[in-house]
């Protein structure tokens, strides 16, 4: 029989892996009502009228698709680089996880796993890793939430170490700014740093050949369309 305290030691020693393995405690998928408690404990935000969580995120008040770059690597050779798909060296990939790691030890982490896809047989199960408790609810919104069951063997196919309130510097790290997003295929981890942004705008989309009119968070097969996303986050 798989025990909570079981579970727990499994979480834990699957962040250790990563280099996160500071003595702060872990919280994992912590109910909503709970993240709120604890954010607006930590001054991190303040409640509405409406009881809805408010913080603010800073700079930059939006996005940053010039500092998102991908981690050049055998992983990623089919990866079309140009304007939007930037290379990164793994060295400074490197560097900034062991920055992160400075940063995240001894913290208290919010980790949030669950699933982007709401279809079983394309879904991925992802992992979020982060210090603040918002981020935590952010993702509990925006991602499909599993079934307590499923949280029982969990292993994330892509982990997201946040370190939003970290900032990068371009002198000293030699980053394009203070913010550095970084994707890495080998690793199957993505590294945000300098940026507490987390929401956007919907895009349209169509297929002539199908009777479909959705935003940019949909997906198809041959079988199914389904959501990438477990709930709503745009603006």
């Amino acid at each position: 029989m798989t025990t909570s305290t079981t579970i727990a030691n499994d979480v834990r020693a699957q962040l250790e892996t990563l280099g996160l393995s500071g003595a702060g405690e872990i919280h994992r998928n912590l109910a909503p009502a709970a993240l709120i408690a604890r954010s607006l404990a930590r001054g991190e935000g303040i409640l509405a009228a409406n009881g809805a969580l408010v913080v603010k995120t800073g700079e930059p008040s939006g996005r940053s698709p010039e500092d998102r770059c991908i981690v050049k690597e055998a992983e990623s050779a089919d990866v079309l680089w140009g304007k939007i798909n930037k290379p990164c060296s793994a060295a400074l990939f490197e560097k900034l996880l062991g920055k992160a790691r400075g940063y995240l030890h001894d913290r208290d982490l919010y980790v949030f796993d669950g699933f982007a896809g709401a279809e079983r047989n394309y879904r991925l199960p992802v992992r979020i890793v982060a210090d603040a408790s918002w981020h935590a609810l952010f993702a509990h919104t925006l991602f499909v939430r599993p079934a307590p069951i499923e949280l029982e063997d969990f292993t994330p196919g892509f982990t997201v170490i946040n370190c939003g309130a970290l900032r990068a510097s371009a002198d000293i790290d030699g980053t394009r700014s203070s913010v550095y997003v970084g994707i890495s295929f080998k690793r199957q981890l993505v590294l945000i740093l300098g940026s507490l942004y987390g929401t956007g705008k919907t895009t349209l989309s169509a297929d002539p050949l199908r009777r479909l009119i959705g935003d940019d968070e949909h997906g198809w097969s041959d079988h199914s369309v389904f959501n990438f996303e477990g709930g709503c986050y745009a603006k």
